[in-house]
């Protein structure tokens, strides 16, 4: 092949890739996925709040002001402490969780007797996998409803596959049993 034979199909090549691209039309491709490729970092709990992007799972985030490392679970709804948990506004199922807590358990109708005024009642509360001896944290969840001025104080016993809190009231008043979801955060 000779040099002004190439120059020429080069020469058709380029001037029939310049007419396709000038034909073809633009498209914009939107994404509401946010690819971390390390881990991102929010001065507080309010600014991770406010993040519009959509986690994948297992994403990492860093909060500055608690210097905690938190874990993305798609699944979790468990209630906003602004430590703990954090809840995305713009998601309703989903949390970041600090990443201390590998393990999450879900307790529906957890019973809560009645109790006296300024009295403590301490329960054993069956959570199938917990494991024995490890620290947990327990938060009411999502959607559950605990009296006013009833506390719960978890504690870091778990033994066979439950764990103790501690239930208080401090309304003024004596409380009639009720029911509530749990969720147990385990390290």
């Amino acid at each position: 092949m000779t040099r002004s034979t190439f120059k020429t199909i080069i020469a058709v090549f380029t001037a029939a890739f310049v007419l396709a691209i000038g034909s073809a039309s633009a498209q914009t491709v939107t994404s509401t996925y946010q690819y971390r490729s390390s881990v991102q970092k929010y001065a507080d709990a309010a600014s991770l709040r406010a993040e519009t992007y959509a986690p994948k799972p297992a994403d990492l985030v860093q909060i500055e002001s608690i210097n905690a490392a938190l874990v993305w679970n798609q699944t979790s709804t468990a209630a906003d402490d602004g430590a703990n948990v954090i809840k995305q506004t713009n998601i309703a199922t989903g949390r970041w969780i600090n990443s201390a807590y590998s393990q999450i358990f879900s307790v529906a109708g957890v019973a809560i007797p009645a109790l006296a005024n300024q009295s403590c009642a301490t329960l054993q509360v069956a959570v199938a996998g917990v494991i024995d001896g490890r620290n947990v944290l327990v938060q009411k969840a999502v959607g559950s409803t605990i009296t006013a001025g009833v506390t719960l104080l978890e504690t870091i016993n778990t033994m066979n596959n439950a764990v103790e809190l501690q239930a208080c009231n401090n309304t003024g008043t004596a409380t009639a049993t009720f029911n509530i979801g749990l969720m147990v955060f385990q390290k």
